[in-house]
């Protein structure tokens, strides 16, 4: 999720836990500790495209590193004289908001190597977007009540708002699959791979992507709070592979390392990208929800003379993002439809 969530997360937990030993210092550890695992964001290279794919969400995330991030971090401030007796909640506050940083991150479709370094698999669970203002405002609220109150009762309770949200996330992803499962069985597809997803601002609108003999489909789901699920049925794509890869650019030094570093990244659902010169994109991240134009790609380009390019879609940042999501969730995609008027009956 984003990095000012995190902080928030790290806040209320330390608050929640610690707030009575630090009265005034938890929210600040926890604050910093939680936001801290994004320092390698800055882990990248202008001489490499694929560095911030490959770094960012890496060890700094992982279980295994977080005692020493949590160390790190409580050594700001541990050797001061106002936490003589209480180093060791410093340091469970600055624990706590380090490790659930990774967790959250685990929760979203972005992918976190959680488990390095034993695993470099992505772990992304897809029950929560990777930007949900309700998720961010709760624990704000408390956050800051706490601070101006100086009881622990209102993080508490933004911490239990907050995991049963995530809870409601699991309940909501498991509908959104259900839908997906139920379309390609209408299509008469094996699933051979499939993610269903949370688009950016709140738990019902779902992307659904799957891959059955050699293309990848894309499907909008909406499963309402309060009613059926509905379905707008967007199109499919031919699975890309590195036989994408025009063989001039191909055959140079480090482009299969490129090409391999960005799939293992999209977790394998990368595609052709139509009018992109020689563009292979993520189909995790549209724009529009059933839409096969990906946020961001790789540009294999022969007439580059430096290499492999990362190219990003014109709706990649998150200001145009959330402006478009939310143009959609005003006007209400009049394509999307009940589920039992678009699969045929069983």
């Amino acid at each position: 999720m984003d990095t000012v969530t995190h902080g928030l997360l790290g806040a209320a937990a330390a608050q929640a836990l610690f707030g009575r030993r630090l009265p005034r210092a938890a929210g600040a550890i926890g604050l910093v500790a939680g936001m801290a695992p994004d320092l390698d964001f800055f882990m990248s290279s202008g001489a490499d495209p694929v560095a911030s794919f490959l770094y960012h969400r890496h060890f700094t995330h992982s279980l295994a590193f977080t005692p020493l991030g949590a160390l790190l971090v409580s050594l700001l401030c541990i050797w001061m004289k106002p936490f003589r007796g209480v180093r060791l909640s410093v340091y469970g506050a600055a624990l706590l908001g380090f490790g659930l940083h990774g967790l959250l991150d685990a929760c979203t479709s972005y992918g976190t190597l959680l488990l390095w370094p034993f695993s470099y698999q992505r772990i992304s669970w897809d029950v929560i977007a990777i930007v949900d203002p309700l998720f961010s405002v709760t624990l704000l609220v408390g956050v800051v009540w706490t601070c101006r109150g100086g009881r622990t009762t209102p993080a508490r309770i933004a911490v239990c708002v907050a995991l049963l949200y995530l809870g409601f996330g699991v309940w909501q992803h498991q509908r959104a699959a259900t839908v997906q499962r139920q379309l390609a069985e209408s299509r008469g597809h094996a699933r051979e791979h499939s993610r269903t997803m949370p688009q950016p601002g709140d738990l019902v609108v779902w992307r659904s992507v799957y891959v059955a003999d050699g293309r990848i489909y894309v499907d909008g789901v909406q499963v309402p709070w309060w009613s059926g699920p509905l379905l707008k049925e967007g199109g499919s794509v031919r699975l890309g592979t590195f036989s994408d890869v025009p063989p001039a650019m191909a055959e140079r030094d480090g482009t299969r390392r490129v090409f391999d570093v960005f799939a293992w990244f999209a977790d394998g659902l990368i595609a052709p990208m139509e009018g992109i010169s020689h563009g292979i994109g993520d189909l995790r991240y549209s724009a529009d929800t059933s839409g096969l134009v990906p946020l961001w790609g790789m540009q294999f380009d022969e007439q580059r003379s430096d290499g492999p390019a990362r190219w990003r879609s014109p709706h990649s940042s998150r200001l145009r993002l959330m402006k478009t999501i939310w143009q959609f969730l005003y006007h209400r995609d009049p394509g999307y439809r009940p589920v039992f008027g678009v699969l045929p009956a069983p």
